[in-house]
């Protein structure tokens, strides 16, 4: 193969990987947690922003362009729950985009019904990217 034919099979691919790409906002106040998320999701190729609480969260849905959002329940300012109420009356499309990560999970399904997807503490992360993935694809 060519040099010329390399490029191209280079930039070829990297264009495909970027149409690939998912951008995910996690919601968390425990900055370990949100570290840890970055570092794992970052490494399969999913682009990560984060917010520390739930009123910056919201702040960021409105002003980014997020393809699903890791949602933590109890976190300062607005709790999770908090934030995917103020969702279903702004911006109920984005509902089905929502990975709501929590370790009581039947409290979660209690309060949010199936407006979300939940996945519980610990977790296994191929999981979640899955998850995260069907989310982003949700229309």
């Amino acid at each position: 193969m060519n040099e010329s034919n390399r490029a191209f099979q280079s930039a070829w691919h990297e264009i495909g990987r970027a149409a690939l790409v998912t951008r995910v906002l996690i919601a968390d106040d425990d900055e370990a947690i949100r570290k840890l998320l970055r570092k794992l999701l970052t490494m399969n190729n999913i682009e990560v922003e984060e917010a520390s609480d739930g009123e910056m969260a919201l702040e960021m849905l409105r002003e980014g362009d997020f393809d699903a959002m890791l949602l933590d329940l109890m976190m300062p300012r607005k709790s999770g729950f908090d934030v995917v109420d103020e969702l279903r009356t702004t911006d109920p499309a984005f509902l089905p985009h929502v990975v709501v990560v929590s370790a009581f999970p039947n409290r979660a399904f209690e309060v949010l019904g199936d407006a979300c997807r939940v996945v519980s503490k610990p977790f296994e992360i191929h999981k979640l990217i899955e998850v995260i993935h069907e989310c982003a694809a949700a229309s």
